[in-house]
């Protein structure tokens, strides 16, 4: 008869109910690509830097670049795949959590907008080489091509959409 229902951890109902509390605090997607810029970089540093190589090879390699990926939903659903992987690696629950909320977000609120399949060689290519320079444990460098790719994401949008990303964070 109602009530709460026991299901697993979704990131999607975590990002739902964010961006109830972000639109009613005011807050805008430059606040959401601050956010993401914030903390993902640093993530990705300290998962290149303390997880095993074998660990961040299984997690990533299915990640890199796949000619086959033409269809809109699945390669969306690959490069979100990725940032959470990552995520996942720091083991870090509340950081996986935020970060996958915050991806999803961006997934459906931002690239929505976007046609990732013209961005599709230039974010595989990101993907591939972030995810070498993490399994490499080469923490600064994935940090730094971490921070690229988030930005490369953001001004795009920013250029393309100047007035939607001082628009309130939309609840849905």
């Amino acid at each position: 008869g109602g009530g709460p229902v026991i299901a697993g951890v979704d990131p999607r109902n975590l990002a739902r109910m964010s961006t109830l509390y972000y639109q009613l605090a005011g807050a805008n997607y430059e606040d959401l690509f601050d956010a993401w810029l914030t903390h993902e970089p640093a993530v990705v540093r300290q998962v290149a830097e303390t997880i095993d190589r074998k660990a961040k090879r299984t997690a990533l390699e299915s990640f890199f670049p796949n000619e086959e990926e033409t269809e809109r939903v699945r390669f969306m659903s690959t490069s979100n795949g990725f940032h959470a992987a990552l995520a996942n690696l720091s083991g870090n629950r509340v950081l996986t959590l935020m970060l996958q909320a915050i991806s999803h977000i961006v997934n459906d609120h931002v690239i929505r907008d976007l046609d990732p399949l013209n961005e599709r060689d230039e974010i595989s290519h990101d993907h591939a080489e972030i995810g070498r320079a993490v399994i490499d444990g080469k923490g600064a460098k994935a940090q730094r091509l971490a921070t690229e790719h988030i930005r490369h994401i953001v001004e795009h949008y920013r250029t393309n959409y100047p007035d939607a990303v001082l628009e309130l964070v939309e609840w849905r």
